[in-house]
Formats: C-alpha cells, structure tokens, sequence
C-alpha cells in the first residue's frame, strides 16, 4: 500500500507541476526607439537587426543575460543569423553586399575576393561551421539564371548550387528553392551531393530546415487563388501543417518544433506546432512577425504602437512529454520504495 501511495503521490505532485501554463511569459529583449527587426535564436543566444535610420543599422545579441552591440559602423548590417555563439549577417559596403562570420572573437568577410564577382550576397544562414547565402548577379531577362548559394566550409569559399533563391544549412544539409519564374521548386541538397526536388509550387517563400525536415510557405498549384500555407516534408511528402483562409508565412522550425505567422484579420501573430498539437503563441491588437525558434524557445519581432521589439517566450512542452516525464518520475519512487522494502528485516515493514 505504501508502494502505491507514493507512486500515486508522485504522479500528481509531477502532473502539477509540469502541467503548462495557458498565458507563456513573454519577455521583452529591447525597449528603445529603434526598429528591431528580424530575430534568430540558437540557445540562449538571440542576434537581430537594430535599424536607426534607412541608412544605418547595426547587428546586436542577447546572450541569456545582456544585450550588446556586436557592430558599430555607418553602415548597413541586416538579416543576421546565428549557431552557438557564432553570428554571420550581410553588410552594404558602399559598393555592393558582402557576408561577415563572427567567430564569437573575430569578424571575418566571407566575400568580396577576387573569387566573388556577385554584386549582392544577401540572406546568409548558418549552422555549426558552414555558411550559406544568396549571390546574386542580377539580369533582366528572367530565363536567365542569375543567383547562386555560396557556400563557406569553415575554410574555404565556393559556389554550391545554381539558380536558387533562397537558402537554409542544417547538418550539412542545404535547402532552397529556385528561382524558375514559372515552376518554382523545393530542393533538399544531402552532403554536397545531387539536389532532390521535393515539390513545385505556384508561389514560394521562407524556405527553413532543421535535420532532414524541410518547411517552407507557398500556395500550391491546384488552387492558385488560395492564400500561403505552411507545408513540411521529412523525406516522405510535402504535409500541410495549415490548411485554412488566411495567409500564413515566414515558417521556421527546430526539431519537430515549427512556429510561423498567421494573419488573423487584423494583424499578425505567431502560432507553434510540435508535431502534434497548435498553440497560439501571440494574441493582441499589434503585428507580431519574423519568428525564430530554438527547442521550445521563440523569438519574434513585434510592433508596441512606437516601434518593433524583440519578444522571447518559452512554449511549454506536451503535455504527453510532461505525463512521460511523471511516468519516470513515479516508476523512480517505486524503485526507491522497494529498495527501502528490501533492506530492513520483515518485522520493520510497513513503519
């Protein structure tokens, strides 16, 4: 009896406790004047763009305790990215784009050698050492291809793949979509080698991976009147996550963890999927846009009646990982009882 009071004890303190919150704690990463704009987390650390004017804007980070400037120029720096500790984002030189890595000690310019003749790199991704990005030659004629990925191993700077328009990196793996003006497509390119279409779209956008599961925005070709959707695909068939009358966009996913906006007819806020069940993550009368995820972790940018701020939430996890997690907790005190059971002679049971 004794056995199963505390195992039936621990199932309900655990339930109590892992039982998720209905409102998430948002916490605001800036309060200032500026606009701060486009958020990316891995970790604790969390980088964007702070914008002073349209012709200054400069990267900064949050580490989990204090938000610092990580550049300081007259310059444009926009649409960073970050692995760890390290960041990379694009800078307009006065001439064209160049892509900057940031070591967690040195910054280093990716681009802008001899071997780089793109006036424009843009969007650069990153995931452990490698980078990716757009590196775009621009041309008036829309047959011709004009944009490429370059890719940065660690050491060296080439060129991967032709005709892409946008870009993501995860486990060597690289995922884009081309820049066909009639017949857009979902590549997955696997360690360097050849690139696998995954579905055409009418429309595409926002291309994001994290392992091998791609998820992107688009509005597909059976219904070209429809708004974007969010779709992923794991190796097996493109799924749509949504499937609704509004326009959803911008998806970004960890793990099984995917987080993207929703227009609600009103204004834009952030909803989260885990494979398994929704939650909205946002719910006002402002934009919230631009989310990023880590884990269970979310950042977004979002408007506050002056300016954008960054926002950072926590999305409690499942509540099946949390009845898991109370099966363990409960099988570890059954153990406990019975050891407690087993190592005092018969005539001390049951005190």
């Amino acid at each position: 009896m004794r056995v199963r009071a505390e195992m039936a004890m621990a199932l309900i303190a655990c339930a109590l406790n892992a039982a998720p919150s209905r409102a998430y704690e948002i916490i605001a990463l800036t309060n200032n004047e500026t606009y701060d704009l486009t958020p990316r987390i891995s970790g604790t650390n969390v980088v964007w763009t702070a914008s002073y004017s349209n012709f200054d804007s400069e990267i900064w980070m949050f580490d989990g305790a204090t938000a610092f400037a990580l550049t300081d120029s007259e310059t444009r720096e926009t649409n960073p990215d970050v692995s760890g500790s390290r960041v990379v984002w694009q800078v307009e030189d006065g001439d064209d784009h160049e892509i900057v890595l940031f070591d967690g000690v040195t910054a280093t310019t990716l681009t802008d050698g001899a071997e780089d003749l793109a006036p424009f790199n843009y969007s650069p991704a990153i995931d452990g050492d490698e980078v990716v990005w757009i590196r775009d030659f621009f041309s008036a004629d829309p047959i011709l291809c004009h944009s490429f990925v370059g890719h940065f191993d660690g050491a060296t700077t080439n060129t991967q793949i032709g005709c892409a328009e946008e870009v993501a990196v995860s486990n060597s793996r690289i995922a884009f979509f081309d820049d066909d003006p009639y017949i857009p497509t979902v590549y997955l390119r696997l360690d360097g080698g050849d690139s696998i279409p995954v579905t055409s779209y009418l429309w595409l956008s926002d291309v994001a991976i994290s392992g091998s599961t791609v998820v992107w925005s688009g509005r597909p070709f059976q219904d070209p009147g429809s708004d974007y959707e969010i779709f992923l695909w794991n190796g097996v068939a493109p799924v749509a996550i949504t499937a609704n009358d509004v326009n959803d966009e911008s998806p970004a996913i960890s793990g099984s963890n995917v987080v993207w906006q929703s227009w609600d007819g009103h204004d834009w806020e952030i909803w989260f999927f885990d494979g398994n069940r929704y939650r909205r993550v946002t719910n006002n009368q402002t934009d919230d846009v631009s989310p990023a995820i880590s884990g269970f972790d979310v950042v977004w940018q979002g408007y506050d009646g002056h300016d954008t701020e960054i926002y950072k939430t926590t999305v409690p996890e499942a509540a099946n990982h949390a009845l898991f997690i109370c099966a363990l907790a409960a099988l570890a005190a059954l153990h406990r009882s019975r050891r407690r059971a087993t190592a005092f002679p018969a005539r001390f049971r049951g005190f």
